[in-house]
């Protein structure tokens, strides 16, 4: 009966400690070691596998201490029966727990006395020594205090450092971004207070809107009509006027006079008409009491003037748009209407707003300087570097290139 109930306790054991991908004992086992199991284990340690033993030698320690003062004789024997063990770590933790069931403290005194101790640690030092020593470190590891684990296991390697980002802080990029647009914004203010000269493709006029519906005399509204004045006058770039409005105006100009009168104006040549001031940027003259004014053309026969060519609808392909970008992105010397210009030839437009120019337009990109070497091969000089833009209206080609000028030579 003793030894049925042997081989039953064994083969129980078996089955809750004989796997061997888990070499340490749960703490699930306590419940388990109750007094009636530590008796019969006692009885049948001998015939227990070396995994089996080392697994209940440990499992001890998760008893409480109440239940290891009540089986205190029993696991006495145990551990006593494991110290004439044959298998080497057997013998060790049993000499480890020969304290344990007495004073609950474990034996650690164990390298100086027991040659099989100091075997089994100089095996462990040189597997140790292969590896690195943070991968044999318990997972807990990483939820102690730094301290605690600089005094436990060392000073720690640091890791190694594959590479190093050179990417600058987003302050940094917008600190250079708000330099670079006030010192475009301070140069583009000097440059429009100082004496104006004309760049190639510069000075556009914008064309006067001739939908707008202006008042007539009863008060209705229709469509505004363009005077004598206007027929005969030159037109400029975008059909504005090409004279300025005070030489318009003005009461020495020879082919127009502007009187105030209560009388009638004076006699004009039969068929020629009279019109209203209708220049861009004023609203039409309307009659108050009896004062008026009239414009006088003396010039020949008024011709009528072509009807304006309805706008395409340009657009940009993905390449062009690609090239602008690129092209606008180092630009510091383009104004807005130089690129809405550059945009618009582009696209495919050839009406040339700049005509007395020829059908060679030149727009200034980009103004830098670089060392260039000299030609002996002796130091290097610094030069002005201009990035320039052509367009050519008569072929539709267009082209960039750099002007190089001394450094000297720039006032």
């Amino acid at each position: 009966m003793a030894s049925m109930r042997e081989s039953d306790t064994g083969l129980w054991l078996h089955n809750k400690l004989g796997a061997t991908d888990e070499l340490w004992a749960p703490p699930s086992i306590a419940s388990l070691l109750t007094a009636a199991v530590i008796d019969n284990i006692r009885l049948c340690f001998h015939g227990l596998s070396s995994a089996v033993k080392l697994k209940l030698l440990l499992g001890t320690l998760h008893l409480p201490r109440r239940t290891v003062d009540e089986m205190k004789g029993a696991l006495t024997e145990i551990i006593q029966l494991a110290s004439l063990d044959s298998d080497p770590w057997v013998l060790m933790v049993a000499d480890i727990l020969k304290s344990f069931p007495d004073s609950g403290a474990l034996n650690l005194d164990l390298e100086e006395q027991n040659p099989n101790v100091q075997d089994i640690l100089g095996e462990l030092r040189e597997k140790v020594n292969e590896c690195e020593a943070s991968a044999m470190l318990p997972l807990e590891c990483q939820y102690l205090n730094k301290n605690a684990l600089t005094t436990l296991a060392g000073p720690l390697t640091p890791p190694v450092k594959h590479f190093q980002l050179k990417r600058k802080p987003k302050s940094a990029t917008l600190r250079a971004e708000l330099l670079q647009k006030s010192t475009e914004t301070a140069q583009q203010l000097k440059r429009s207070a100082g004496v104006p000269f004309h760049a190639k493709g510069r000075g556009l006029l914008r064309k006067m809107d001739t939908t707008s519906k202006a008042a007539t005399r009863g008060g209705g509204s229709g469509k505004a009509r363009p005077s004598a004045a206007d027929r005969v006058l030159p037109c400029g770039l975008g059909g504005s006027s090409a004279l300025p409005r005070r030489d318009l105006a003005g009461p020495g100009r020879p082919g127009f006079s502007v009187r105030s009168s209560n009388g009638p104006p004076a006699s004009l040549g039969a068929g020629a008409p009279l019109a209203l001031s209708a220049w861009p940027g004023r609203g039409l003259v309307h009659r108050r009491g009896s004062e008026r004014a009239v414009a006088c053309c003396r010039g020949p026969a008024p011709r009528p003037r072509p009807p304006l060519q309805p706008g395409r609808n340009l657009s940009l392909t993905r390449e062009q748009m690609f090239a602008a970008q690129e092209m606008f992105k180092t630009a510091n010397k383009v104004t807005r209407p130089e690129k809405a210009l550059i945009l618009g030839f582009m696209a495919g437009s050839r009406e040339n707003p700049c005509q007395e120019q020829g059908d060679v337009i030149q727009i200034k990109l980009s103004e830098h300087t670089e060392d260039l070497p000299k030609s002996d091969g002796q130091g290097s000089t610094t030069m002005l570097v201009d990035t320039v833009f052509e367009m050519n209206y008569a072929t539709g080609q267009w082209t960039r290139f750099k002007k190089y000028k001394p450094m000297a030579n720039v006032s």
